[in-house]
């Protein structure tokens, strides 16, 4: 997954980032992405992305249809669920950082 620049998803060997939901989709998919390790809220997700918290909802759902509906979860702390092997352009970034400080 590239999410520093231009996004970039490949998911199960698929490119799908054609399919993510508009662009509140992408920003939802980006921002679960960048926080998958901390607990976040459904109003704090909607107040960084910029949506009423009643249009969380439909969003979250459109993401589980690209991405699968075990990679989405729900309830009150919806989070995305990467599998073991996932690349993310912006750890290995951070991780680059680490090694050359």
């Amino acid at each position: 997954m590239q999410v520093c620049g231009r996004l970039a998803v490949t998911w199960r060997g698929e490119r799908v980032e054609a399919r993510l939901p508009a662009r509140q989709g992408r920003l939802l998919f980006v921002f679960l992405v960048v926080r998958r390790a901390v607990p976040v809220s459904r109003e704090e997700i909607a107040e960084a992305i910029g949506v009423p918290p009643a249009s969380l909802r439909p969003l979250l759902s459109r993401l589980r249809r690209v991405l699968g509906p075990e990679a989405v979860t729900s309830g009150e702390q919806p989070g995305l669920m990467l599998p073991p092997d996932a690349f993310v352009d912006l750890d290995a970034a951070r991780e680059a950082l680490h090694r050359a400080e």
